[in-house]
């Protein structure tokens, strides 16, 4: 019979092909893997300020990009990177749709299983139960306010709970709050630990932003920055600081910052 011969060589074409094909996803060129790429790449999609797509075409790149990543052999180091950078749009409120985000995570969920988007799937479920207990926590906040009679400016005030096995591992460091800041995060610790009494919190604030409002003259300004600049920022507040100079050194020891947190401050 001359078919099975024919059968035979298409089969091994077939094959060449698939194998030449997975060689060349696998193959990186230039300083970054294909993994990141192709991570990187839904992250432009995914984050706002990205690239402006209709929900169709949205769900096609990320089909199309899922198909290509079932032929990465290291899938864990995509995971890793996707993980960090699902991190950074969902802390930095830059994720442009909820909706998005779980369907690229259904996509690999089917291609890999549960256990490889667990932590993704956790991330997101975090930010949902924080919305809940934000909900929660504004009227204590504000009726805790009211029955201490605080003075200075009117702060608020949201924290969003992470769970520590689900985001990636950020450095914790101590800092010298300014009273306004120590006011808020006792009111929450004390508000956390009546309801989750076997939970610990831990601060982390190389994570955190905040809008402060700054009087130059008659020019009033709204400052978007991070927690540590925010810290540093307060400290012109203190009486007759307004019109001293503070070298970076003297900033840093106020605020009790240890190095890697100076650096973070720079960024």
């Amino acid at each position: 019979s001359t078919l099975a011969p024919q059968r035979r060589s298409r089969i091994m074409t077939l094959h060449s092909f698939m194998q030449a094909f997975v060689d060349f996803v696998n193959r990186d060129v230039g300083k970054f893997t294909n993994a990141d790429l192709m991570s990187s790449f839904c992250d432009r999609i995914l984050k706002t300020g990205g690239e402006k797509l209709s929900d169709e075409d949205v769900e096609s790149f990320l089909e199309k990009t899922v198909q290509l990543f079932s032929y990465l052999v290291d899938k864990d180091l995509f995971s890793e990177i996707y993980k960090n950078q699902l991190a950074k749009r969902l802390l930095n409120q830059r994720s442009a749709s909820d909706d998005h985000e779980r369907l690229m995570i259904s996509k690999l969920k089917a291609r890999c299983g549960s256990q490889f988007t667990g932590k993704m799937e956790g991330m997101l479920n975090d930010l949902a139960i924080g919305v809940d207990h934000q909900q929660e926590f504004e009227p204590h906040y504000k009726e805790k306010l009211e029955e201490s009679g605080a003075a200075g400016p009117h702060v608020d005030f949201g924290v969003q709970v992470l769970t520590t096995g689900y985001w990636p591992t950020y450095p914790a460091f101590d800092v010298h709050l300014p009273p306004e800041m120590t006011k808020c995060t006792t009111l929450f610790k004390d508000y956390y630990d009546e309801r989750n009494n076997k939970r610990r919190l831990a601060w982390m604030w190389g994570l955190g932003n905040a809008t402060v409002k700054g009087n130059w003259g008659k020019k009033k300004y709204d400052l978007q920055v991070t927690t540590l600049q925010a810290i540093t920022i307060l400290a012109f507040n203190n009486p007759g600081a307004a019109d001293e100079q503070f070298s970076f050194e003297q900033l840093k020891v106020s605020a009790r910052l240890r190095d890697r947190a100076h650096q973070k401050i720079n960024k």
